[in-house]
């Protein structure tokens, strides 16, 4: 089996990207983003979230402004130590 070179869609073996879509035009799906580094995200409602391409890695929860700047700080030394990891 291959993939489609645009979307990352798994065809049939033998198909090209042209016919498995059923037409002669560019494939139609939307090229699949990927990251490259995680993603930290503060919802404003008590929990923090590192994620990579959709994925939740860790999660942290807060009660304060002081406890949030805490573990805002711990989500980047995750992610620094997570990229450093992954970079070895």
């Amino acid at each position: 089996m291959s993939n489609c070179e645009l979307c990352g869609e798994q065809m049939p073996e033998g198909e090209t990207m042209f016919r498995f879509h059923g037409y002669s035009g560019p494939c139609p799906k939307p090229p699949v983003q990927k990251d490259d580094q995680p993603r930290v995200t503060d919802d404003d409602r008590g929990e923090i979230t590192v994620a990579f391409n959709g994925k939740e890695l860790r999660g942290w929860s807060y009660g304060s402004e002081d406890e949030r700047r805490t573990k805002m700080l711990c989500a980047r030394e995750y992610v620094e130590g997570w990229c450093d990891g992954r970079a070895a």
